[in-house]
């Protein structure tokens, strides 16, 4: 009796039967009894993995060995054979099977609530000021998983009145965090209307803080300018209520009492967390130096 006839009789033994291997894996994951609303979001997962990948429907039906209308019913929802399936999302390199909803998607990183279920919370976020030179900024973040997305999800509220103005400042938002589990780092990102906010941060340390760079743009006299600055998150106090959270939004001046510590911790920022790339001395810099 040989290896694979052991392996078949042990199967039966603890399963009950032995699987029909003849259309790939699918049957074996119950692919083919999918019903219509599974197919539609089964779908949806495959155009968000060709988007991400910059994939044009073209490009993919290539890559699989299809044609495009192929993979337009795919993408629709329409009953299609399991190995078909299977051979999309091979090139797209995600699952075929739906993920659990505490696991993030593969575009997000594939990440579950429970190894950053200590992410979720409130924390004060400290940055330099764009709009008062000078200044310190200070807002509130709220982590939580968020259940539809599959991920988890940030809100930031930036909303104060500025003393030398009547209006009241209002940039608060939100987005859904990325984490690269080979990279190790986070990254929140917000889009809205064609612009993009992006803050890398260092993972969570044993003093409730996290470090890192936000990316953003801010406006001038003029025009709008790309803007950056190092920013620091401090987790807060879970027996505060938001109106109490809420009180510390807006500018930390330097006479402020907190602001010699905040201002040290986003230079130590600048010097050792965020790499920036320096001026090589290349033939023009040095001919200049002559």
């Amino acid at each position: 009796m040989n290896r694979l006839e052991n392996f078949r009789k042990k199967w039966i033994m603890e399963i009950g039967h032995f699987p029909d291997f003849s259309d790939g894996l699918g049957k074996m994951m119950g692919l083919e009894r999918l019903d219509e609303a599974a197919r539609l979001m089964l779908g949806q997962r495959i155009e968000r993995a060709r988007n991400s990948k910059r994939l044009t429907l073209a490009d993919l039906a290539s890559r699989a060995g299809y044609d495009e209308r192929t993979i337009r019913n795919v993408i629709k929802g329409q009953k299609t054979r399991v190995g078909t399936i299977e051979d999309i999302c091979k090139v797209l390199e995600i699952s075929v099977t739906e993920r659990s909803s505490d696991t993030a998607d593969e575009a997000h990183g594939g990440y579950t609530y429970n190894l950053y279920n200590e992410y979720v919370g409130f924390y004060y976020a400290c940055r330099r000021s764009f709009s008062f030179p000078g200044n310190l900024l200070q807002s509130i973040y709220e982590i939580r998983w968020n259940k539809e997305l599959g991920c988890l999800f940030f809100e930031e509220t930036q909303r104060y009145r500025v003393t030398s103005a009547k209006d009241i400042q209002d940039y608060s938002q939100c987005g859904e965090i990325f984490i690269s589990s080979r990279i190790g780092l986070l990254h929140l990102v917000t889009m809205a209307e064609g612009a993009l906010r992006l803050v890398t941060l260092s993972k969570l340390g044993l003093d409730g803080t996290m470090k890192g760079i936000v990316l953003t743009q801010a406006p001038g006299p003029f025009y709008w300018h790309p803007a950056v600055s190092p920013i620091l998150f401090r987790k807060a106090d879970p027996g505060l209520s938001a109106e109490e959270l809420h009180k510390v939004i807006g500018p930390i001046p330097p006479d402020s009492a907190e602001y010699q510590d905040l201002n040290q911790s986003l230079i130590d920022i600048e010097q050792n967390v965020g790499k920036f790339a320096g001026a090589s001395l290349g033939v023009n810099s040095l001919a200049f130096k002559k």
